[in-house]
């Protein structure tokens, strides 16, 4: 994602998946995952409960776009009913998908998931 900016900053990029590294004040997301009925995601929520501006897209290996959400006033903690995981609603075929998740106007995810059995 940085083209030509590669070299400058890769020294400086470390990638982690350890949770001590955020200060867990603001949001962010926790999880996300594919499922045969949408995109399902946790995110942190903020410390002072404020709503957040969410935007979440997944496109298929064709490239077509499958889910297109925004919600600018979206609660970061969903209600107990759907335990702590939101789901955007979808009808998934077994694939790849490459999925952008955008929190506050700023990329917070990006990435490749896979639904259904592993092509070895």
């Amino acid at each position: 994602m940085l083209g030509d900016k590669k070299s400058q900053w890769s020294s400086r990029i470390v990638i982690s998946d350890d949770l001590l590294v955020f200060e867990r004040k603001y949001v962010f997301v926790d999880s996300v995952t594919m499922s045969p009925n949408g995109l399902v995601f946790q995110l942190n929520p903020r410390v002072d409960q404020k709503k957040i501006h969410m935007k979440a897209e997944a496109w298929d290996k064709d490239g077509k776009q499958v889910i297109n959400f925004l919600n600018p006033e979206l609660d970061a903690q969903p209600p107990p009913a759907q335990g702590k995981r939101w789901r955007v609603p979808a009808n998934l075929p077994n694939g790849n998908y490459l999925v952008h998740i955008d929190l506050e106007g700023h990329l917070a995810y990006r990435g490749t998931l896979a639904l259904g059995p592993r092509l070895v």
